[in-house]
């Protein structure tokens, strides 16, 4: 109403005056009428959230930064509020070890009865057996004959090579808990970031998740794949944010209209009032969040 009052005031003021005559008989279309209206510019892209200048100053940050010690930083989450998670998931491999173990031991059982059967040890004492194995000079005799060496030259070697390949074995093993605890540190470090910035962010619930699991597994950064499960816990923050974000955005901005004087088209529009979002802007919102944007209204 505003705009259609000052064109009327505009057309008013023209027929007074020096001038008013000659304004007043200019042709609608000519030179000297007011300028055609401009074709309507293409939309400006839209950014939600306080934009980095909205913002108040950042804090003076150290520069060079010092790089964090994550040694530590897993020492004090093994020690200190991840202490039970660590302890469990300890155990958990520990017990998969067992497990594992187990199986292997009853695999084999029914060829240490048949050795115990053919060297007549009644109890099936592994130590009998082997003892009874080693003693048997019948049984390394073919393949000793084969190798070209004595039955007590192929009887060390291939004790030899038993025990080489229990010490690739061990060595194997050891390498793959040495990664599977690196990886778990490297985990409760991020695990522990992200939980500063999401309080309700769990590590020991989120491993329930396969698709979260997954996505570790396969190198994609904690927060992603916290994001990418997560959409809903997403959409209940927002909301629970929403009255104090909008009471904030009133207190910094004051509620002030725009400021006249300026025709320029913006580059972009900026949506930083989550009360007076669409159902449009809300799908727009949690598309680019599970997408791995970030987008704070406060």
């Amino acid at each position: 109403m505003l705009h259609k009052n000052l064109n009327l005031l505009t057309i008013d003021l023209s027929m007074f005056g020096e001038g008013g005559a000659a304004g007043a008989a200019a042709p609608a279309g000519g030179e000297g009428s007011a300028p055609a209206a401009a074709e309507a510019p293409a939309a400006p892209e839209v950014r939600y959230g306080k934009q980095p200048e909205q913002t108040a100053a950042p804090q003076q940050q150290a520069s060079p930064e010092t790089p964090p010690d994550k040694g530590k930083m897993f020492q004090d989450l093994i020690k200190g509020e991840y202490k039970d998670q660590y302890t469990d998931a300890t155990q958990k491999l520990i017990n998969r070890r067992f497990k594992e173990t187990d199986a292997k031991i009853s695999s084999m059982q029914p060829v240490m009865d048949l050795l115990a059967s053919r060297y007549g040890i009644e109890d099936g004492n592994p130590e009998k057996i082997m003892a009874a194995v080693k003693s048997d000079t019948a049984f390394w005799q073919e393949a000793a004959d084969a190798a070209g060496l004595t039955v007590e030259q192929y009887r060390t070697m291939r004790e030899l090579e038993a025990k080489n390949r229990q010490l690739v074995a061990a060595q194997q093993n050891q390498q793959a808990q040495y990664l599977a605890q690196m990886r778990y540190q490297q985990w409760s470090a991020e695990a522990e970031t992200l939980k500063g910035k999401y309080p309700q962010f769990n590590l020991d619930e989120m491993q329930g998740n396969d698709l979260f699991m997954l996505m570790l597994r396969n190198g994609y950064p904690m927060e992603q794949a916290f994001k990418a499960c997560s959409t809903e816990y997403f959409a209940a923050q927002a909301a629970a944010n929403a009255e104090k974000a909008t009471v904030d955005n009133i207190k910094a901005r004051g509620n002030r209209p725009a400021e006249a004087g300026s025709s320029a088209t913006p580059a972009f529009t900026v949506k930083d009032d989550p009360s007076k979002l669409s159902d449009k802007d809300v799908l727009a919102v949690l598309s680019q969040i599970s997408n791995g944007g970030h987008i704070s209204f406060s």
